[in-house]
């Protein structure tokens, strides 16, 4: 399944747990601390000036130039949750000390706090596999082992009046215990 806008519709074809996370308007950290009953841990890959991928140029009305891409992994209770990568091309953002400096600490924690961040304007969902090897490439190095798919959604937030891309991917070990919390009540 390609990007495809995060409709009702769609939502509402999604597996419970999926669907939750799908349609979730506040911070995933804290979501993620919330439904796993633990501390949420944030393992840095990368943060770098990197080349934007075919399909996040256009979301950022970006011709091919300098980028900040951002990969992290989100760990909560021993396990990894959520494999995110970032995406910034204004140069305000760019030189932005918060985001430069953020470091092992959830993105999260700068876009829903303070003044600068309007809601987002645009959320997509996916189902990543092999046919989208860059992607698919950076959630296998830190997930194995690899699963056929996995569940995705990317948003796109302004920060200070610009474009900020946000792609979190799903993995198994949080759907399964979202499912969990929702069986609970």
């Amino acid at each position: 399944m390609a990007w495809q806008p995060l409709t009702p519709s769609l939502a509402a074809a999604l597996p419970g747990a999926v669907r939750h996370w799908a349609l979730i308007q506040s911070s995933v950290s804290a979501e993620i601390e919330h439904v796993t009953g633990a501390p949420l841990s944030v393992v840095m890959i990368r943060q770098e000036d990197a080349a934007l991928l075919a399909d996040e140029q256009g979301l950022l009305n970006a011709a091919i130039g300098p980028a900040t891409v951002r990969e992290v992994v989100l760990w909560a209770g021993g396990a990894p949750r959520v494999v995110a990568r970032t995406a910034f091309t204004a140069p305000r953002l760019r030189q932005d000390e918060a985001l430069r400096t953020l470091g092992e600490r959830p993105l999260g924690a700068l876009l829903f706090a303070g003044p600068g961040v309007s809601p987002f304007t645009q959320r997509e969902f996916a189902r990543i596999d092999a046919s989208q090897p860059a992607l698919y490439g950076l959630i296998t190095r830190h997930h194995a082992p690899a699963e056929p798919f996995y569940w995705a959604r990317r948003t796109l937030f302004h920060l200070h009046d610009a474009p900020i891309l946000c792609t979190e991917v799903f993995l198994p070990e949080l759907l399964a215990a979202t499912a969990v919390a929702l069986r609970r009540g």
